[in-house]
């Protein structure tokens, strides 16, 4: 269920998870690469709905294998 955190609205990682159809660890790798919007209370992650609506998960993975292809020189990424 969202909740109401200064006026806006976040929902939990494992929440988001469930909505994007992933886990809670490409939530976080998401947040992490400020794809999508989250903060830190205590020791849950809450992440804004509105990233999340506008989260576009094919326009995302095509940047980030064509910037891991350019600047990888490791295997061990899982893009290629």
């Amino acid at each position: 269920m969202p909740v109401s955190i200064d006026e806006s609205r976040y929902l939990t990682a494992a929440e988001t998870a469930v909505l994007l159809s992933t886990t809670e660890t490409k939530v976080l790798m998401l947040v992490k690469r400020r794809v999508l919007e989250g903060e830190l209370y205590g020791d849950i992650w809450m992440i804004s709905r509105a990233s999340v609506e506008n989260y576009d998960p094919k326009r995302t993975e095509a940047k980030d294998e064509l910037s891991c292809r350019t600047g990888c020189s490791s295997s061990t990424c899982g893009c290629h």
